[in-house]
């Protein structure tokens, strides 16, 4: 069994939908064994992600598995993919095809989002979940009997050109691989051999040296390097490289156990980091928290609540074409009300606190008013001092010319 991821995911649900059951629906060979292809169709174009979805299959060289065995199988795909995360989380749909000349394929479409945050999910991200998705393979193929494509004795006779990892190491890896194999089965037995190998596999062969060979990749300008032992001029088989490839052979199929048992301890590790940075990237509300925003919802925002479900109702129908969208898009407007209701009383807070503060300003103004009363009344009550001093000033004067009274001093 291999695991596979296609390098699709940009576009809407069409195409991959069509790949998958036909545009009709009525691809041959092609069986629907999980999930709701509408609901999942629905999700994909309701995103605005650049990703929208994850794609791929599981490829099996057996041409019969039980029915049991591949829920099985689903299942387990569906515990390392989304490590930490329920199924209510994520949405999956599996297709299977057996029109791949007698092999079975067990394919899988994921929309790219978490359904209770709505948030993005990556389910795989290649530098990331490699290893952990390739310990699963190797531990379901060493329980399952399936066979292993890490096999020397099932490796390909060569990997096409079109079919090539992009990163040269690997390329270069792979076509070794493919070398080695026909090698084995006695097809390749000098250098020769090897150049009309590459010929017929795609590969334009751009240089010759006494050490390696250079190929052209599709798309790349730059000539892929090939050095090694079978790239050598005076390369040719012969009954000690049979021993060797023989005995390679039999010491992979020794060391199965070994195997299994290391990519078990690897599978655990790094299943116990993804499944934290998920469960902390998507945490699950806890049912107090979901029971007081829906009661708090239907007590405190009944006028909102309807709004809501009016600008619902008025939305893109694209958009929410299933009962399954419209349910999720209800429980996310229950949150929404919540908010609302916090801003809608924050502003009447903040409403009476400025309606205080203008009363209390205007009680003191009032002091201020009586100060002015108070003055007028003082000034009122001074004036006839004044015209009395005023009086007493003139008498004074009219009493200048009598003769002053002496001073006594103390």
């Amino acid at each position: 069994m291999l695991v596979k991821f296609f390098n699709r995911g940009t576009g809407g649900s069409a195409g991959v939908m069509n790949y998958m059951l036909g545009r009709k629906r009525d691809r041959a060979g092609a069986t629907l064994l999980r999930g709701n292809v509408k609901q999942t169709a629905d999700l994909i174009d309701s995103l605005t992600f650049r990703k929208k979805y994850t794609s791929g299959c599981l490829s099996f060289e057996e041409t019969e598995i039980k029915p049991e065995l591949k829920a099985s199988i689903m299942d387990g795909f569906e515990h390392a993919i989304f490590a930490g995360l329920d199924r209510d989380q994520y949405d999956v749909t599996w297709i299977e095809h057996t029109d791949k000349n007698g092999r079975i394929e067990l394919n899988f479409v994921i929309p790219n989002v978490e359904l209770l945050t709505g948030r993005r999910l990556q389910p795989y991200y290649d530098p990331a979940d490699r290893t952990r998705i390739n310990a699963w393979q190797n531990l379901v193929n060493a329980h399952f009997n399936f066979a292993d494509p890490h096999d020397p004795a099932r490796r390909k006779a060569l990997t096409n050109a079109s079919d090539l990892p992009k990163p040269k190491q690997e390329a270069a890896q792979a076509i070794t691989n493919g070398l080695t194999a026909l090698i084995a089965q006695g097809i390749v037995k000098d250098r020769q051999n090897v150049i009309q190998a590459l010929t017929e596999a795609g590969f334009n062969v751009t240089r010759e040296t006494r050490l390696s060979i250079s190929v052209t990749l599709p798309g790349e300008a730059k000539p892929l390097r090939l050095s090694g032992r079978i790239y050598e001029r005076d390369f040719k088989t012969s009954g000690a490289v049979s021993a060797e490839l023989t005995a390679a052979y039999e010491a992979y199929s020794r060391d199965r156990t070994q195997r299994a048992d290391a990519a078990r301890e690897i599978y655990k590790e790094t299943y116990r980091a993804k499944q934290n940075y998920n469960r902390q990237r998507y945490e699950r509300p806890r049912q107090s928290d979901t029971a007081s925003i829906k009661q708090s919802a239907i007590e405190n925002s009944d006028s909102i609540h309807n709004r809501a479900n009016q600008r619902l109702s008025n939305s893109n129908p694209d958009l929410v074409r299933s009962k399954e969208i419209r349910s999720f898009l209800n429980d996310r407007a229950n949150i929404t009300t919540t908010i609302s209701c916090c801003i809608t009383a924050a502003i009447e807070a903040t409403r009476q606190a400025i309606t205080e503060r203008f009363r209390r300003s205007a009680e003191l103004v009032k002091p201020s008013n009586r100060t002015d009363r108070y003055k007028k009344i003082r000034l009122t009550e001074q004036q006839p001092k004044r015209s009395q001093q005023a009086t007493v000033k003139v008498d004074v004067s009219s009493e200048a010319t009598q003769p002053q009274r002496p001073m006594f001093r103390m």
